[in-house]
């Protein structure tokens, strides 16, 4: 059962990877290392995008309690942002390489299934990378239709 699952998980994804061209995960790429700084700026950046993500979803302040989420200037919070940025960088820089991105996406799915992640979660996860990552390139620099499709794609499979 547990192979049939991931066959079709492995076919819905290639079926959505469709959508992030070849274009798309270039400037994804490349906006993303602007945004980093080749990452260096990885930790105010994942301070920015979780900052943006409670003041789109204040209930999600509490899902972060174990990592200190009620100080989100705490080392212990600013250490989880860094970690999950680390996380979001992997998957960018892995765009065009689809095994390493599935199997990516595979091992966070299951993290994120057993944490009861839902689709309400990603959407606004996705917002608040959406509002942060342009202010980071310069808005004039920034693909938002390319972000839309190649970020989909990845709330998709996880």
């Amino acid at each position: 059962m547990n192979s049939m699952f991931v066959l079709f998980a492995m076919a819905a994804f290639v079926a959505a990877a469709r959508g992030c061209s070849p274009l798309d995960r270039i400037l994804v790429k490349a906006e993303w290392a602007m945004a980093s700084d080749g990452g260096h700026k990885d930790s105010e950046l994942g301070s920015s995008i979780f900052r943006a993500l409670v003041n789109i979803d204040p209930a999600l302040r509490g899902t972060f309690s174990a990592v200190g989420g009620e100080d989100m200037g705490s080392a212990q919070f600013r250490a989880f942002a860094f970690r999950v940025v680390a996380g979001i960088e992997r998957l960018i820089a892995v765009l065009d390489v689809d095994a390493v991105l599935s199997a990516d996406l595979a091992v966070l799915h299951s993290q994120h299934v057993a944490r009861d992640v839902s689709a309400a979660n990603y959407e606004s996860m996705l917002s608040a990378i959406m509002s942060v990552v342009p202010s980071a390139v310069g808005n004039s620099c920034f693909s938002s239709p390319s972000w839309s499709r190649c970020l989909n794609v990845i709330a998709a499979a996880m």
